[in-house]
């Protein structure tokens, strides 16, 4: 029988599992009965990663069945209440759940973010079980990645706002390409395990021989991309930072009969946002951030309608408390 002498050697990128981007809430400064305050919780690949954090988040994670625990990487946009008012309470949660965790939270955001969170848990003595690591934004001056792993990263894009304030973007990396069988065959690679590992991304020595990912897996799949902006105003560069992205919630606060107090407040219009996905060729784009005024359906269909005329050949819809919404190739299925 011949002997297959395996060695698994660096590993090449990976697998890329799952990518579910879950909406907590939708609303601007008030939480309602119905519609809690903007928050969106990416999950992806068994990590989870938390978008701004208003009050009652953490309602919206138990009505969900998202587990906060996986939650490794909190971004907070701006240190407006309702953008961070829930923040304490989901660190309080992860302290008081059977010291269960271990593993250190990142929290990023603007300049402020560590004081306003050390402060109050120094003031409600706070004990936890896991360390906190803080990453401030200094804007313009921060370099603009500020997480990275073998399978994705995040970066911060500088919006216009009362206050210092950034969009998120959180890019996949590329994906392996489809497995040759044929061209495994050739190679003399068994099936079972050496061929899963190649798919997963590693070299194998197989009889001696070296044998790369590339050499049996097709064409690179481009990764997904998907952007959080909130709160703004309109710019002509904004658009550029989200070319072509797969997906982006965007804040959609006003009505365009409000345009003026849009402009005064530095928020957008429903109409102005799809503008910027327009402009960028963005291929779904999700409306969040409603005022708290709009509490009829009707207004909300108003402001969708809005943005469809904008953007008649995009897909736009509004966000909706509870929403899940699961990659599926090169777009996002609504569940």
């Amino acid at each position: 029988m011949k002997r297959i002498h395996i060695v698994l050697t660096k590993k090449i990128g990976g697998l890329f599992l799952n990518f579910n981007v879950n909406i907590l809430g939708t609303g601007g400064t008030r939480p309602l009965y119905n519609r809690y305050l903007t928050s969106v919780l990416i999950e992806h690949n068994g990590e989870s990663f938390l978008f701004d954090c208003g009050e009652a988040t953490q309602m919206s994670l138990r009505k969900q069945k998202i587990s906060w625990q996986k939650i490794k990487v909190i971004c907070i946009t701006h240190l407006h209440a309702d953008h961070i008012t829930g923040l304490l309470g989901i660190v309080m949660l992860m302290a008081q759940s059977g010291d269960t965790r271990k593993e250190p939270l990142t929290i990023i955001g603007p300049i402020g973010i560590k004081k306003y969170l050390e402060t109050n848990i120094e003031l409600l003595r706070v004990h936890k079980n896991y360390d906190i690591i803080y990453k401030e934004i200094i804007i313009n001056k921060t370099d603009s990645i500020l997480y990275e792993d073998k399978r994705k990263r995040i970066e911060y894009i500088k919006l216009k706002h009362s206050i210092d304030c950034v969009g998120y973007l959180f890019i996949e990396k590329d994906k392996p390409g489809k497995f040759d069988i044929q061209r495994a065959e050739s190679l003399n690679i068994p099936k079972g395990s050496i061929r899963k590992k190649l798919q997963d991304g590693y070299e194998v020595i197989l009889n001696g021989r070296k044998i790369l990912p590339s050499e049996i897996l097709g064409k690179p799949k481009k990764g997904l991309k998907f952007a959080y902006i909130t709160d703004t105003a309109y710019f002509e560069k904004l658009s550029t930072y989200i070319e072509n992205f797969n997906l982006v919630i965007i804040e959609s606060t006003f009505k365009n009969d409000l345009k003026e107090e849009a402009k005064k407040k530095l928020h957008l219009t429903a109409k102005l946002a799809a503008n910027i996905t327009k402009k960028a060729k963005v291929h779904q784009t999700g409306l969040i951030h409603f005022s708290e005024r709009y509490t009829l359906n009707q207004d909300l269909c108003e402001l969708l309608d809005e943005a469809q005329k904008e953007y008649p050949n995009g897909e736009i819809f509004l966000t909706k408390d509870g929403m899940r919404l699961t990659a599926d190739k090169d777009k996002f299925i609504i569940k």
